[in-house]
């Protein structure tokens, strides 16, 4: 069943006859299917249980106030689902068509949905989901360069998840400003230092960790469980591909290029420490707006280039064309099948078992 939803959400937003419109139905199926869900997600019976403690009047989010406060307003449990789903439906809705294409939308909802690190776990972090979602709103405030909103925005959003304190820095990088190869040279490099001085990294996460002063955070970071190799080399064809592109790019998918590579440089780092994988989450959603803008930008860059190389008869070195070959169609063509592979991978790990069956909340009744 789930399959099937996501299929035809997808099938929905593809420009049939160049009806450029019928993705609008897609956003339909996804708020149905997040709305009506019922037990969908590995920690949908624990916020549940933390529900009804609330109203109980214990604490069962401690310093999570306004996450507190948004669960005494609804007097329904499902009810506080279905409006968190319309509002981080909503979110994706305006994130993509803000700034994607029409005619490559149905690309941005593939991303969305082959990647159920970014769809479907945001069902189950349901704190972290909406943190995210005051996340991308406060974007908009950070590219105008208003630094009180922004920040407004994220100390709301940590009050949702204490994790989104790390957000405020980022704003500093929410902007247009071009990246040079140089640069990025650098960024590479930090990264593979990280990664063969391993120390150096686990010590300032565990600086970190120590100002959160959060037991969760100090059990993950004390069990020390690191990503496979595997999955670190597929994850770093995702920063390969972003940030051999980045000193080229400008305006809107400069920034959230930006803003999705400190995705892929926290997926690396996870061979190192996994639990930078729960910080992802900020930033994975920017996927769907950053891997389209670059195929569609690149191929069109391509075809202009091809086309004036034509009007001059110029021709073009070895180098410029491995470069290009690689660019415009190896790479997306390994990131597409990563995610194919993910997706296979995470319907049969048992670890995910309770995404495997969809029930709606007229199911409630047979539990």
């Amino acid at each position: 069943m789930v399959h099937i939803i996501l299929l035809s959400a997808l099938v929905l937003s593809i420009p049939f006859k160049k009806n450029l419109r019928l993705y609008k139905f897609s956003f339909v199926i996804l708020f149905l299917f997040c709305a009506l869900r019922y037990g969908f997600g590995n920690d949908y019976f624990s916020y549940y249980e933390g529900f009804e403690a609330i109203h109980n009047g214990e604490d069962a989010f401690g310093g999570q106030y306004l996450y507190i406060l948004l669960n005494k307003i609804f007097p329904n449990f499902y009810l506080l689902i279905a409006a968190i789903s319309l509002v981080y439906v909503a979110a994706i809705y305006f994130l993509m068509i803000s700034n994607v294409p029409k005619q490559i939308i149905w690309l941005s909802m593939f991303i969305l949905l082959i990647n159920p690190y970014v769809f479907l776990i945001n069902l189950s972090a349901i704190r972290q989901c909406i943190a995210m979602i005051l996340f991308i709103r406060a974007i908009k405030y950070a590219i105008e360069k208003k630094f009180i909103v922004y920040t407004c925005f994220i100390i709301a959003a940590m009050l949702f998840h204490a994790s989104a304190i790390i957000l405020l820095p980022v704003y500093l990088i929410i902007n247009e400003k071009k990246v040079s190869v140089k640069t990025a040279v650098m960024i590479t490099a930090g990264v593979i230092f990280l990664l063969v001085v391993s120390g150096i990294l686990l010590r300032v996460l565990t600086w970190i960790v120590k100002l959160f002063n959060n037991p969760n955070y100090e059990h993950y970071l004390n069990q020390g469980s690191t990503n496979s190799l595997q999955a670190t080399l597929l994850s770093a064809i995702f920063f390969i591909y972003i940030i051999i592109n980045l000193p080229s790019l400008s305006g809107k998918t400069l920034i959230y290029a930006k803003l999705y590579l400190f995705a892929t440089i926290l997926n690396v780092l996870a061979y190192r420490l996994s639990m930078l994988t729960r910080i992802t989450m900020y930033f994975d959603v920017f996927s769907i707006v950053a891997i389209p803008l670059l195929i569609y930008e690149n191929q069109n860059k391509f075809k202009n280039t091809m086309k004036n190389a034509m009007e001059k008869r110029a021709g073009s070195n070895s180098i410029s064309v491995v470069y290009r070959v690689v660019n415009l169609y190896v790479l997306p063509c390994l990131i597409i099948l990563i995610y194919l592979l993910r997706y296979y991978s995470f319907f049969t790990n048992p670890l995910w078992e309770s995404f495997w069956e969809y029930h709606t909340i007229f199911d409630a009744w047979n539990y």
